[in-house]
């Protein structure tokens, strides 16, 4: 972001300083208040969209194990292909709704995205669904981006989703706001390829859209056939990015050059 975008990011966090000197807190009590109803605000259509996209963007990466930052009450931590599997996320309400959920086969941690209590390189997969765009400040945002690839093995691979700034969606909200407590901030496809390539190192990127479809009038009301309708509309990617809901990164992280 800009300068001046910073500035605007500030003015809508301003009202919460003094009360809550951290908007990490700002975001945990939110989480903890609508864990038990936040699955009701996902799409089923969406759901089988992303769970799907994740999937295959893991396909043909090996990997002992694999981490979910940022998985909330467990939606989508069964795409992780790794043998062993943890997750992280502010909200203790939302991770013990996700231990219900997974059993008892998964790690799961209270912790940040921006501070990663893991040792370097311990992971061959990392997933990151959904959060980026809830981290106020360019820098915080490439800070997640930093720690998920200290702790990704060389060669690895980064699976990511942030909701899209498409045309459509520029005519009707901002392009960063606070709505129930939570910050959002959208992004366009050359924003999320720059973070990534700024932030990763030596990496290969991959960008497309999903979740072509209108989700509640259109995918919910279609069925099951609305998930392959959206597949074939991911397919151009350069016509998926800018009809998708959300964009989806897989980043190959490669062996650091000497």
């Amino acid at each position: 972001m800009s300068n001046g975008q910073d500035e605007a990011t500030r003015d809508l966090l301003a009202p919460y300083e003094g009360k809550i000197t951290s908007w990490a807190r700002v975001e945990m009590e939110a989480r903890d208040q609508d864990a038990e109803i936040y699955d009701r605000f996902i799409p089923r259509f969406q759901t089988d969209v992303e769970i799907r996209a994740y999937t295959v963007a893991f396909n043909g990466i090996a990997g002992e194990c694999a981490l979910e930052v940022g998985c909330g009450t467990g939606r989508t931590l069964a795409t992780l292909p790794g043998k062993s599997t943890v997750g992280i996320d502010l909200s203790r309400r939302s991770l013990l709704l996700a231990r219900a959920r997974s059993g008892d086969n998964i790690d799961l941690i209270q912790a940040s995205a921006t501070h990663l209590p893991f040792r370097p390189a311990v992971f061959g997969q990392v997933l990151i669904a959904g959060v980026l765009n809830h981290i106020p400040g360019q820098e915080q945002r490439a800070a997640a981006i930093q720690e998920a690839s200290r702790v990704l093995a060389r060669p690895g691979r980064l699976v990511l989703s942030v909701h899209n700034y498409s045309w459509a969606v520029r005519r009707r909200f901002p392009r960063e706001m606070v709505h129930r407590n939570l910050f959002w901030h959208r992004f366009t496809p050359e924003e999320i390829e720059s973070l990534l390539r700024g932030s990763l190192g030596h990496s290969e990127v991959k960008l497309w859209g999903i979740c072509c479809l209108p989700r509640w009038r259109v995918g919910n009301r279609l069925g099951p056939v609305s998930k392959w309708l959206d597949v074939l509309l991911s397919q151009p990617g350069w016509l998926s990015r800018r009809l998708g809901t959300l964009l989806v990164a897989r980043a190959d992280c490669l062996p650091w050059e000497d």
